[in-house]
């Protein structure tokens, strides 16, 4: 089987994450997307707790889009090539790609070993077609303005449920 990784804070998920990951399975070019939240940022950015962060991104699951709980379960934060040789040793029957925005493409030279990741995996990218980013949402929940439209209804209700980002 092919798979598709995404992996991010996902703090929120939001409709660009479920968007792209969707997409990438009805096009073909890989049979499922797991979406995978790390449990800390490797750069050491502040994000909102694992329990929350993995709970959001469960609620955008379906029968293509899985969400996997591996980097989570390092308890500590993970490199890609790291994230990426694990379940090549977990999954051997399984193709992996990983899964980035366009943006991030600029930011590939800071990875741990980025030369062996692009030498020796393979990346799936994404453009970067709506102006959706989880710190807008974030933002935009702190001043107290909609998400609606931003987020799936279920995470827009997890996020005001659980009182997340004020």
């Amino acid at each position: 089987m092919q798979i598709g990784v995404f992996g991010g804070s996902f703090d929120p998920p939001h409709f660009g994450h479920l968007l792209s990951a969707q997409q990438l399975v009805d096009f073909g070019y890989c049979d499922q997307v797991w979406l995978m939240p790390c449990f800390e940022h490797v750069w050491g950015k502040k994000l909102s707790s694992v329990k929350h962060r993995l709970s959001m991104t469960k609620l955008l699951e379906n029968k293509k889009i899985k969400v996997s709980t591996l980097e989570i379960e390092q308890k500590r934060a993970m490199p890609t090539i790291e994230t990426l040789k694990t379940l090549e040793k977990k999954y051997p029957l399984h193709q992996f790609f990983w899964i980035i925005g366009e943006k991030t493409l600029d930011e590939l030279s800071k990875w741990k070993d980025y030369r062996k990741l692009i030498k020796n995996y393979n990346f799936l990218i994404v453009p970067e077609v709506e102006d959706i980013s989880s710190s807008m949402i974030r933002e935009r929940v702190k001043k107290g303005l909609p998400i609606k439209g931003l987020v799936p209804e279920k995470v827009r209700r997890y996020i005001e449920r659980n009182k997340l980002y004020h």
